[in-house]
């Protein structure tokens, strides 16, 4: 569902009911299709660490709560950044800090964008932490059967020498 008419559905909603729960409940609904996607990447994830040795799947939980402790902070600064930049190019206001900070709380206090973004975040949660766990596998799905020529390329390249080798003096 596009951005324009799940914002209207949340709108519409918040003139009905006026609750978060139900801004929230058609947030997931809006974003179900992105949830969708979410639980059948996790799902294949999870059937191929049952049919692949070796590869398993880590403590969902705890690699997920890691996950949002290093999203929320780069969101947040994110938003700071894109709020700074609006805020330098087109608003210029007298007080740029209170201004910033202002336009911070605004967005993080709004009930349409929480119940929209909930969701969104959640999903990218879970998109994240397989993708952390098939990168974690890749050494077991695919070999790294390309070291040994790579060693010797270098090799080649810098006549007889590992780069590292050269580097390292300076």
């Amino acid at each position: 569902m596009d951005g324009q008419a799940g914002t209207a559905q949340l709108d519409a909603a918040t003139a009905a009911s006026g609750g978060f729960r139900q801004l929230l409940r058609l947030g997931f609904s809006a974003h179900g299709l992105l949830l969708g996607l979410a639980a059948v990447y996790l799902g294949a994830y999870q059937v191929l660490s049952l049919a692949v040795p070796g590869v398993h799947a880590a403590d969902a939980g705890e690699e997920m709560l890691g996950i949002v402790f290093f999203s929320i902070p780069a969101v947040l600064f994110g938003l700071l950044t894109y709020s700074f930049v609006l805020m330098a190019a087109v608003e210029k206001p007298e007080r740029p800090i209170v201004a910033l900070f202002g336009n911070l709380k605004a967005v993080l206090t709004d009930p349409h964008r929480m119940a929209a973004g909930i969701p969104a975040a959640l999903a990218l949660v879970i998109f994240m932490y397989v993708f952390t766990m098939l990168k974690a596998a890749i050494s077991v799905l695919v070999p790294f059967s390309w070291d040994q020529t790579f060693d010797h390329l270098d090799l080649a390249i810098h006549f007889g020498h590992h780069p590292w080798q050269l580097l390292q003096p300076l």
